[in-house]
């Protein structure tokens, strides 16, 4: 099974721009990673529990059912945090250039 994860990973990691990609349990248990050899995907996933966590208690203040999906813009690196099924996370790790954190604020006419 962890073949088959790594293989759906390794997509990701075709745009040389993607220096990570992981797939975490909720409980920031790493369960497989394709990354550059200068990210510590063990330390990035034990840092996740903490981000999700955070995501959902602030989901529950705003009176929301939960996080869909959080993003980090860093100074050189942008992180993506998302659901990949009911107990994986998919965290993408890259530069700004290969993974875009666009966004805009909709304001009335």
């Amino acid at each position: 099974m962890t073949d088959v994860l790594r293989d759906e990973l390794a997509r990701y990691r075709h745009d040389s721009g993607i220096k990570a990609a992981l797939f975490v349990s909720g409980e920031g248990l790493l369960i497989t990673s394709v990354a550059d050899d200068d990210v510590d995907v063990e330390a990035v996933a034990a840092q996740l529990a903490g981000v999700v966590l955070a995501g959902t208690r602030l989901a529950t203040e705003l009176g929301q059912s939960g996080a869909r999906f959080v993003t980090l813009e860093l100074d050189r690196l942008n992180v993506v945090i998302a659901p990949f099924d009911d107990d994986v996370l998919l965290v993408l790790i890259g530069r700004p250039d290969a993974l875009d954190l666009d966004y805009s604020v909709r304001g009335s006419r």
